[in-house]
């Protein structure tokens, strides 16, 4: 039976990044892992493709610099009810195709020498003695610890029973539509983030996004549902996304929508058990904008240290695999935004409330001047509250 130390469970943003970040750490760890992943790149996966730039600073830490069609956009407008609230950033996000994203990461990833098992699914996952044994698709593996980088509702988080009560899932729905490359999100180089429907029972915002699919212009367009407040009406998303469609681009139809879950981050989510680290939406996406690719490019660095100095030092009961999340800079970064997540989602239901937030947001534009990108926003507001 085949025999590794490591399984890494997903082979997109969270799973590649800890097998970099890994070989980063020591070579060697190209022998003694594997990276499964139960599809072939390039593989659909539902994302508006926004990586912001905490994301391009992951990348940078790897080496990398993005090699594909992407836009980059130096304006993310804030809007409610007609107001907007611009904010700046060089630039403020960058937005890929996820499938061609996750396709370059592979291969770069393969290039430098991490082992990638496509359409090798894992399809079971229970302890051994000699710690776990996968039943994969190519027969059974042993490994002494686990990643699950497998996403909302991989089998690793699964396995660990990582299940909160409420559960801490947004929703997402996505579509694509042409696009000449007249329009004002490509000239004036901006994305979109309206939160006009929070008036309804939607706990989010709707996006258009500027976007090249193997260089030929679309909008990525889309509903983000943070579902903070379990108790309150559920969004009729399909209805508010066609909704918002005819207002924004009525010569579209609302053909091949698409929609999946993210698992959003809490201090109090479940990130390891002994053996085993959660990474990307397994542990927990950012709970404000849905953030995936970037912050899934993070927790690869954290969960590759935790593993590297778990078999150093012979312990690998990731005790500690929480703390050093929550005390990382992205830690920082996700618990600010479940911060103003938490109190933003459950009050945005009174219109008094999100006018008083764009009255701030703007009385922060006049008095600093073009804000910053959006960690940044979050950071003055907070420091104005003190």
């Amino acid at each position: 039976m085949r025999s590794i130390d490591v399984a890494i469970v997903g082979g997109g943003p969270a799973g590649l990044a800890t097998a970099l970040h890994l070989l980063q750490l020591d070579p060697s760890w190209a022998g003694r892992m594997r990276v499964f992943e139960k599809a072939s790149h390039p593989r659909h996966k539902l994302c508006a493709g926004g990586i912001t730039p905490f994301g391009l600073a992951e990348l940078k830490r790897l080496g990398l610099t993005l090699d594909i069609p992407y836009i980059a956009v130096d304006r993310a407008i804030f809007e409610y009810a007609g107001r907007a609230i611009p904010v700046y950033g060089s630039p403020a996000l960058v937005v890929t195709r996820r499938q061609e994203f996750d396709a370059w990461l592979a291969r770069a990833a393969h290039a430098r020498g991490v082992p990638l098992q496509e359409d090798q699914p894992v399809h079971e996952i229970e302890r051994s003695a000699q710690g776990f044994l996968l039943q994969t698709e190519r027969g059974p593996l042993r490994a002494k610890a686990v990643v699950g980088a497998d996403g909302s509702r991989g089998i690793v988080r699964r396995w660990m029973g990582a299940r909160e009560r409420p559960p801490h899932v947004a929703r997402l729905l996505e579509i694509v539509t042409p696009a000449e490359g007249a329009e004002p999100e490509y000239v004036q180089g901006f994305a979109r983030f309206d939160f006009t429907l929070v008036r309804g029972a939607l706990q989010g915002y709707y996006w258009d996004f500027p976007s090249l699919i193997e260089g030929t212009p679309y909008m990525n367009r889309g509903l983000y549902d943070a579902r903070f407040a379990a108790d309150r009406e559920r969004a009729a998303l399909l209805a508010l996304l066609k909704e918002s469609l005819e207002q924004r681009a009525p010569e579209h139809e609302m053909e091949d929508v698409q929609g999946h879950p993210i698992h959003w981050f809490t201090p109090w989510n479940r990130f390891s058990a002994p053996g085993a680290v959660l990474a990307g939406d397994s542990a927990g996406a950012d709970p404000l904008f849905g953030e995936g690719i970037g912050v899934a490019l993070g927790y690869g660095r954290l969960a590759a240290r935790a593993l590297h100095l778990g078999f150093a030092r012979g312990d690998l009961s990731f005790g500690g695999y929480r703390r050093q999340v929550l005390f990382s800079d992205l830690g920082r970064y996700l618990l600010l935004r479940w911060w103003v997540a938490w109190w933003s989602y459950r009050l945005s239901g009174s219109d008094i409330f999100m006018r008083a937030l764009w009255k701030m947001g703007s009385w922060l534009t006049r008095t600093l001047g073009p804000l910053p990108p959006v960690s940044g926003v979050l950071r003055a507001v907070r420091d104005q509250a003190r």
